[in-house]
Order: structure tokens, then sequence, then C-alpha cells
């Protein structure tokens, strides 16, 4: 399988496109963020519907060629009355069929956008499975609404064997949608979208711990219903990323709680083992400095430590006394020093990656391009 991000980069969104994938490995997240970039290359506003106002509303009905819409939908959310409310008609003594505001924007005539089907395979009733095929196969939402030609309908489903809510895939659906088997974003594409979508306002240690521990990032873990303990993904790394920044200056006691409210249990001691680890950093600082093979002789721990600290250097330091240790980098790790340029501040990396030794590994493993 290839990554989420790889596939989607190379392929785009693409009309009645399905990702299926473990949870929590970022298949809404990437699916919005395309829609994004689409709406950009478009020259169009770009506007999720879900929060949407009144005003944002009306204006996108009036003039629907300015907009590109998206709107998730989860399977569960697909019954009759969420698409067409009736209401009697006292004169004409007859019922009408009424439309959301929202719904009635996918079929505007020059509007652009996603329709997003969530959790494809958690349908409960033959209601939501006929409604599901009948906006896959006519394009069609409800009794009054047919979808606008420039609308990609895209889902995303959890494999059962992850998901106990989830059913395998109907046969009357396999021959109408394209469904792609994606893996979790590499630990480089992880660093790169939270740099992009969080600017330095994350906790870049996270980044560090799973260059070192790579395994801890996705693990392959099926579905328990009886466990209490949080499912280690790349969602709940990103939210630990972000708690972590957020409360940077709580007590390590507290930051530690942090930790084992977003990990399982393992990989939180684990990571948690990091606030405990007991190594002098100015000195392994310099033994680096001038002897760049030490760093592999560290414990995995010390390791993490190490880089963060070396990506915290001043500019002209890291240009001048750092250099020898980048340039072995680039010899035998080149992720692991494009991890340590990652977890610079935004400001020293946009000048760092210029540097043509850094510039030339970039261009070699394709991030940032």
């Amino acid at each position: 399988m290839v990554s989420i991000v790889r596939l989607l980069n190379e392929l785009g969104l693409h009309h009645k496109m399905v990702l299926s994938g473990r949870p929590g490995i970022g298949k809404t997240e990437i699916i919005m963020t395309k829609a994004r970039e689409e709406a950009e290359r478009l020259g169009k506003i770009f506007i999720d519907l879900r929060d949407a106002d009144d005003e944002t509303l009306d204006d996108i009905i009036e003039n629907p060629q300015k907009y590109y819409i998206f709107i998730r939908i989860p399977v569960s959310h697909l019954v009759p009355e969420a698409f067409s409310v009736p209401e009697r008609n006292l004169v004409k003594k007859f019922v009408e069929f009424l439309t959301p505001k929202e719904i009635k924007i996918l079929s505007l005539k020059g509007i652009y956008g996603v329709l997003f089907i969530d959790e494809l395979t958690n349908y409960y009733d033959i209601a939501q499975l006929n409604a599901l095929l009948s906006i896959f196969q006519e394009m069609e939402v409800g009794y009054t609404i047919r979808l606008s030609k420039n609308i990609k309908v895209v889902s995303a489903l959890n494999p059962p064997r992850y998901n106990s809510a989830s059913r395998e895939l109907p046969e009357s659906l396999r021959g109408r949608i394209k469904v792609y088997e994606v893996d979790p974003p590499t630990i480089l594409e992880w660093g790169e979208y939270m740099n992009k979508r969080y600017g330095d306002e994350w906790e870049k240690l996270v980044l560090a711990y799973l260059k070192v521990y790579p395994q801890d990032f996705a693990p392959d873990e099926q579905h328990d219903p009886i466990s209490v303990t949080p499912l280690t993904c790349p969602r709940q790394w990103t939210d630990l990323a972000l708690a972590l920044y957020r409360y940077r200056n709580v007590s390590q006691e507290v930051k530690e709680e942090i930790v084992k409210a977003h990990l399982s249990k393992d990989v939180a001691t684990k990571f948690n083992a990091l606030y405990r680890t007991n190594i002098d950093i100015v000195r392994a600082l310099e033994e680096i400095s001038r002897n760049p093979e030490v760093f592999n002789k560290y414990d995995p721990s010390p390791k993490i430590l190490v880089s963060y600290a070396v990506a915290q250097r001043p500019l002209d330091e890291l240009k001048e006394k750092f250099m020898s240790f980048f340039k072995w980098l680039s010899e035998n790790d080149r992720e692991f020093m494009m991890v340590i340029v990652m977890m610079m501040d935004k400001t020293k990396r946009s000048v760092f990656i210029n540097e043509p030794l850094v510039r030339k590994v970039i261009e070699e493993i394709s991030i940032y391009r």
C-alpha cells in the first residue's frame, strides 16, 4: 500500500474515490486539505458548509460561481429527513418536500466542491444503503436534489477489523466506486503537515520521538471494545503535540498525565521516559560537534533530546559549529537530518533549508516539493 499523503499528492481528489484505512491516520484531514488546495487553484473561495452562517449561505446561493464548498456527512446521517423535510400545504392540501439550504447548495449551477461521505461502511439500515446507491450511481440526494456536475463525491471507511461498527462493503456499491487502500503518512509527511498547518505552535519533541520510535506512530492495533486506553494513531500524536505546546508551562507530572491521556499505556511509558532522562546536553552538543559519529552511540532517549537541542541552536551556530554533524547525517541518516530541520522554528528553517548541503538532501528525498 501507499501512504495516504503520497496517493493524494499524486492523484488529487476525484469523483467516487474511497479511501480505506485504519482509524486516525488523517483521511478526513487530508481530503479537506486537498479540497482547499483545489479551491485555491481554481481561484475560488473555500467554504466548509458546516461552519457557514446564514449570510454566507445566502451569498453562495446568489453567486455560486465564486465558491468551492465542502461538506462532511457521516453515513449515519444519511436519512431521508436530512435532505427533504415534508411540509403540509394547507391551501392545496398536499405535502411538499423542502430542502435544507446546505443541501440545496450542492445542486447549484456553477458550484464546485466536495461532498465527503465519511464512515462509508457504518450504515445500519436499507434506507442508508439506498441513499448511498442514489448518490454514487445517480448523483441524487433525497427526493429532489441532483448534484452539480462539478461536485465530487469522495468517501472514507475503516475496515471492520479496526472498527466494530463497520461492515463489509456491500456488493451493490463495489462496482460504482474506486477503493484505494492507504497506509498512514510517513513520519516526514506528518512533520511537514504539522509545520504547514500549525507553524511553530506544537511540541516538536514529539517528532524527534517518532523518528527514533517509528513503530509507535501508527501501530497496527486491532479494535478492542473493552479497552479504555487510547488508540495510538497519527491523530492522537497530532493532538498530543498541540496539547503539550498549549500546556508547555505546566509541571512535569501534569505533562506526563497529558501523555497518558493521548497514548496507549506502553507508548506513553516510553514517551514519558524522556522527561526523566538525565543527560548533560551541553556536553553532548560539544561531543557531536567535534565527532558526529558519537550520535549513533546514544541510547534512544538521549538521542531524541540531543537532536531536539540541536534544532534549537542559533542559526549561525548551526551553519558553523554543527555543519559537520549535518554532513555526517546527510551521508548516514538523511531522514533524521530532515527531522532536525523540521524541528527548527519557521524563520530559522526557511534560511537553513537553502544551505547547499541541506538543499541537496531535500531534493533527493522529495520533501518540501
